[in-house]
């Protein structure tokens, strides 16, 4: 929206490549080289993308604006230091990236050509795809659902939401609202993932509805908004694993991935 507030052209180019990073702190440098290019360029265009460079990947944001002379290039990194005075912002965002890239281990890169534009950068060392490959028997045809997991919580929109991420994911899903049902439900199915919400109906836990399980030993995702030291204590003491509402799909998948690839190796 700010681009476009600036009628400047925002173009990104797809990437497959998998690094090794934090996400929460990746974005924010990516965030602040995005924000200055917006703020910089009067007209042009934007583009976010990368560059694979030896055994890194350089992930690059180059925009049109008025470039960077050569004597500056240093002194943005400066805290509190801006080009331009009267601008907004108080001039510490190209100084707490460079923290950030320090303390990631990852190279920060500016180029910039006076007139013409500047590219700033942020190298990180490239890793294999972390996918987890799940063996499938020989019996079971090519498109069987790669995991069949029991989900509950008593809260029917949220079960239904639910519902409909695992299927896209290729999961059998057995949904239910209350002890009872998941009872009823793992009777004579045995699910390879619980995900059990924490706060249930009648003062229940999802840690006692574990208990209650003949299927307790599978692998357990305890989800909850309760954020309390009780709680992450409770779900660590019992063996299961703890996902905070909002639940945010990528999370959930890969720690799904990690526990599953987990099961196979002990299995085989």
């Amino acid at each position: 929206m700010l681009a476009s507030e600036k009628n400047l052209e925002l173009h990104y180019v797809r990437c497959g490549v998998w690094i090794d990073s934090d996400p929460q702190l990746l974005r924010r440098i990516l965030q602040n080289f995005l924000a200055n290019a917006v703020r910089y360029t009067e007209r042009g265009r934007i583009v976010l993308g990368c560059r694979r460079v030896g055994e890194t990947l350089s992930i690059e944001v180059w925009d049109t604006g008025p470039g960077i002379a050569e004597v500056n290039r240093d002194l943005i990194f400066e805290e509190f230091r801006r080009l331009d005075p009267g601008g907004q912002g108080l001039g510490l965002g190209l100084a707490i990236a460079e923290r950030i890239a320090r303390l990631l281990d990852h190279r920060l890169i500016l180029r910039s050509y006076p007139g013409r534009g500047t590219m700033f950068a942020i190298r990180a060392g490239r890793v294999a795809a972390q996918i987890a490959a799940l063996a499938v028997t020989v019996d079971e045809p090519a498109n069987a659902a790669y995991c069949r997991v029991l989900v509950v919580d008593n809260d029917p929109a949220v079960l239904k939401a639910m519902q409909a991420l695992l299927s896209g994911w290729n999961c059998d899903v057995l949904s239910a609202r209350n002890c009872d049902d998941a009872q009823r439900l793992t009777q004579n199915l045995l699910p390879d993932l619980l995900l059990l919400d924490y706060h249930l109906d009648d003062g229940i836990t999802g840690l006692q509805l574990r208990d209650r399980l003949t299927c307790a030993q599978q692998p357990c995702i305890i989800i909850t908004a309760d954020h309390g030291e009780e709680v992450r204590l409770a779900v660590a003491a019992n063996d299961c694993h703890l996902l905070y509402k909002p639940l945010k799909p990528l999370a959930l998948k890969s720690l799904m991935a990690r526990l599953l690839a987990a099961t196979l190796m002990q299995v085989s």
